[in-house]
């Protein structure tokens, strides 16, 4: 059909009903309030049915009806496509149902080609009605473009604007490019060519009366007002909220990219911070660019050409569509962010985890495999057993020897994580924090303890080095206190355990020594918990390594620093946020929070102004006096010992933690906050 075939309708501003028996197709556009109608007919369903509509189906959409009959794929990441049954069960319930009208909804097919305009016709026998909403153009690219990073895209608003220009007057959407005219034909036309342009309406939303999407739907159904509730789903957010969720994006992207980023991203993350959080006043909102204001014009006016040319039924004023918008400059992220901002995110994606594990576990089989348990012991193949507190630089050298385990297998030598049974022929290292804490009993029951093939090597720090590190550990359980008296447990005599025994007065030493003999220990303190002197310790051990383990520990980082009482401030309201209330996922949230502690203290450098968790000066002498105690008692063992043992007395510089929590934090420690989050949930999910 010709424009000149088509019968022009004009715009009006009130519509009648349609007649009965119809079905309603709306087919978006994005970001046009499709999410908000859609949310309200399905909450009204019952209340529809009553007034003689039929809203098929229990989701709040009909996406997998649109994505079934434009043959997409089940889901973006997915690689099969969407099942026919998901339309056809769908269509099936609007045929002779009774009912005066049908209403199907989704933006999807707004980005139905031609060929595919065709084929929905044909899924569509019974009188059906298009309705295709719009709004102003600059209001439309901007939420167009911040949808894309609630998604989790990191494309900056100047990139994607060029792009959506790059063929004017013809307009182009990244992402769903509704306009796209690649075919010879337009968004408006290809629907009107289908159904007829006396089957379709165009509506222009009214960028002053927010109830315009609704009411125009409860006219052309024939419901009185207030059919549909008034729900406003999908809101926006305002620059720094953006940007800071773009930024994260883009590290997501560069370093963690997975198939569930859009389901934690944007439905936890974004979703929690546009629910939860107060807008404050001093965050500007988002805008746009002002040299698009010319561009979104000349595409505005291509648009309302096109829709007059098509002949079809307007509601709303096609003026509109070039309505301005908010123009100016873009914001960058402020070196500081609301602190809210970052525990709000964090929050929401422990409870998407939540709920994608409680989804998942539905559908996961009761029936698992019988997995064959270690024995918990050492072979009588062991010859070198390499133990640390939790977090030390052991650590470190156990990252280098699982990315060297196939090395040193060439070589003859097999690595083993934890208190495994090793098999194959010797040597064999092991590497376990358990271990560090072991009584002498325990020790002796190890294969190879009494027979002369154990070797052991433990890393000794400073005490005091220990208690803050313990103190960290603490908090990413969620335990967090003031440093002050948590250190003060320790030096009662109550102390704090940490891998099964206390911190501060812990000889980690003496068992080993008094179970397989001195001449069998070697006692490492590394300065600073400098990894390199313990790598070159198993080299030296182990001598068909050749120098790996040395090598390879050159490229890695220890990766243990302390909190700065800033980070220490973050971290407790972090806690706060993930709590999921004693659920069945503790063990979730407890690896969420290690992770994005660990994030904290591997990705980023703490700011001079941040302070530096350390021991008081009320407690310098009682911890100093602990570390010398150590210190000679080793001595007296007679161990071979690398490393200085009058390192064990020294004691971080003091200062005092902040007990406060700042409104303002670091963009920089918020993004590393909420990255580690995410890299802990995805794992989950």
């Amino acid at each position: 059909m010709t424009a000149q075939e088509r019968r022009p309708h004009g715009a009006v501003s009130e519509i009648g009903a349609l007649p009965r028996g119809t079905t309603v197709l709306h087919i978006g556009a994005p970001k046009t309030g499709t999410t908000s109608l859609q949310q309200s007919a399905a909450g009204a369903r019952t209340r529809l049915r009553e007034g003689g509509v039929l809203y098929p189906g229990q989701q709040e959409n009909h996406h997998r009806v649109a994505r079934s009959l434009l043959g997409h794929r089940r889901e973006p990441w997915h690689a099969d496509l969407a099942p026919a049954h998901w339309a056809k069960r769908i269509l099936s319930q609007l045929t002779d149902n009774g009912l005066d009208y049908g209403l199907v909804s989704s933006e999807t097919f707004s980005t139905a080609r031609a060929r595919d305009v065709a084929r929905v016709r044909e899924a569509f026998p019974m009188p059906t009605h298009v309705v295709l909403t719009l709004r102003s153009l600059p209001g439309m690219l901007l939420s167009m473009w911040q949808q894309r990073v609630k998604n989790g895209e990191p494309e900056l608003l100047e990139a994607w604007l060029n792009d959506a220009f790059r063929d004017l007057p013809m307009l182009h959407m990244p992402g769903a490019d509704v306009f796209d005219e690649s075919d010879g034909t337009n968004l408006v036309g290809r629907w009107a060519d289908a159904f007829g342009p006396e089957n379709m309406t165009v509506v222009v939303l009214d960028p002053t009366d927010r109830d315009h999407n609704f009411q125009t739907f409860e006219d052309l159904l024939a419901q009185p007002r207030g059919t549909l509730d008034r729900v406003n789903a999908n809101s926006g957010m305002n620059a720094i909220e953006t940007e800071f969720f773009r930024r994260a994006a883009e590290r997501i992207t560069r370093e963690t990219g997975s198939s569930v980023r859009r389901e934690l991203f944007h439905g936890g993350a974004v979703n929690a911070v546009i629910s939860e959080r107060s807008r404050r006043p001093d965050e500007p909102a988002l805008r746009m660019p002002e040299w698009a204001r010319a561009h979104a014009t000349t595409a505005a006016v291509r648009i309302a050409e096109q829709i007059e040319s098509a002949g079809v039924r307007v509601v709303g004023d096609v003026a509109d569509l070039a309505a301005p918008g908010r123009f100016g400059n873009s914001v960058s992220l402020p070196e500081e962010i609301g602190s809210d901002l970052a525990l709000i995110a964090a929050g929401g994606i422990a409870r998407r985890t939540a709920r994608l594990r409680e989804a998942k576990a539905k559908v996961r089989t009761t029936h698992d495999a019988d997995r064959s348990k270690s024995s918990g012991g050492l072979s009588d193949a062991a010859t070198l057993l390499i133990s640390g507190a939790p977090g030390s630089c052991v650590d470190a050298v156990r990252r280098v020897l699982t990315r060297g385990s196939a090395e040193l297998r060439e070589k003859g030598v097999r690595y083993f994580d934890g208190l495994v049974a090793p098999s194959g022929n010797g040597p064999h290292v092991l590497v376990s924090e358990t271990a560090w804490s072991y009584t002498a009993d325990e020790i002796r029951g190890l294969p190879g303890a009494q027979d002369g093939r154990l070797t052991t090597v433990v890393v000794v720090e400073a005490p005091a080095l220990l208690a803050v590190r313990s103190w960290q550990d603490e908090a990413t359980r969620g335990a967090v206190q003031d440093f002050d008296g948590y250190l003060a447990e320790l030096l009662s005599g109550t102390g704090v355990p940490v891998g099964g025994r206390p911190v501060l007065g812990h000889d980690p030493v003496g068992p080993w020594v008094e179970a397989i003999g001195a001449e069998k220990v070697i006692v490492v303190v590394p300065p600073a918990q400098d990894h390199m002197l313990l790598a070159s310790v198993v080299d030296a051990i182990v001598c068909r390594s050749a120098g790996l383990v040395t090598r390879l520990a050159a490229g890695e980082r220890t990766g243990d620093r302390r909190l700065s009482a800033t980070e220490a401030e973050f971290l407790a309201g972090l806690n706060e946020h993930l709590t999921n209330d004693g659920g069945p996922y503790d063990v979730d949230v407890r690896r969420m929070r290690s992770s994005a502690v660990r994030r904290l203290l591997d990705a980023r450098v703490a700011g001079v102004g941040e302070g530096v968790i350390g021991v008081p000066e009320w407690a310098l002498g009682q911890v100093q006096a602990v570390g010398k105690v150590l210190a000679d008692r080793i001595a007296a063992y007679g161990v071979r010992t690398e490393g200085d043992l009058a390192d064990l007395a020294a004691v971080p510089l003091p200062e005092t933690v902040r007990t406060g929590r700042s409104e303002q934090i670091p963009s920089e420690l918020g993004l590393q906050a909420v990255m580690g989050v995410y890299e802990g949930a995805k794992f989950v999910v």
